[in-house]
């Protein structure tokens, strides 16, 4: 069924973002790459969207977008979000909502959106997720995550960065020759957000350089939230 809109003066489709000051428009995500005052937020996995449409608010809606990046709506089914900005994300329900649609009107609002963190797993003594709230290196988060249990090498460490959505390149790190004197290990790497650490107990061979992004649940699910 195709729902016509009201016969009323065209109003345009304003670019909503429902949080309350102007700095909110780059969250703590985004502000911690110290983005140009011009860079518009991109939405990312994690991050609560509400769509609300003017005339039809049977297809209103609250969404959390999906760890591959998806959203699935009432309107236009299944549709990509990480990665767009508000108004492409905009302009892609209204693309795919014409089958149900007609002319529809409606605002696209940032409810709430994923604070940046780390993942650190495997044969720690607290493995889990951590807020990444200052520079972390790969070894200042496994340290912080109580350090190698029984059995965990940090010569075999995997630290997974995600290039999109859909695949993560794979960094093989070893701290085994740490400095006695503090010096810092030449392979070490600073963190970025959405970055996941593996330490495991011996080198693994089966993985590649790039990873499908939906395997990693197979090392990192169920995920326990700790502090950093």
């Amino acid at each position: 069924m195709t729902w016509n809109r009201r016969t009323v003066a065209r109003a345009s489709a304003p670019l909503v973002l429902a949080l309350s000051s102007a700095a909110a428009m780059f969250p703590a995500h985004a502000l911690a790459q110290n983005p140009p005052a011009s860079t518009p937020y991109k939405i990312g996995p994690g991050d609560q969207l509400d769509i609300n449409f003017r005339w039809t608010p049977e297809f209103n809606q609250s969404v959390t977008v999906q760890p591959d990046g998806h959203t699935v709506l009432m309107s236009a089914g299944d549709i990509q979000a990480a990665g767009l900005t508000i108004q492409q994300f905009h302009d892609e329900i209204a693309k795919h909502s014409t089958d149900k649609l007609l002319d529809p009107e409606f605002t696209v609002s940032v409810k709430d959106f994923e604070k940046p963190h780390i993942v650190v797993a495997g044969e720690v003594q607290t493995p889990g997720r951590y807020d990444l709230r200052t520079a972390t290196t790969a070894l200042g988060a496994v340290l912080q995550a109580g350090g190698t249990r029984e059995g965990g090498d940090l010569a075999h460490i995997i630290l997974f960065r995600n290039i999109n959505s859909q695949v993560a390149e794979v960094h093989r790190l070893s701290f085994s020759k740490l400095d006695r004197n503090g010096k810092p290990p030449s392979d070490d790497m600073l963190l970025q957000p959405g970055d996941m650490i593996l330490v495991t107990r011996d080198k693994l061979a089966s993985i590649g350089r790039f990873v499908k992004a939906f395997n990693l649940g197979v090392y990192f699910n169920p995920i326990p939230s700790n502090g950093l």
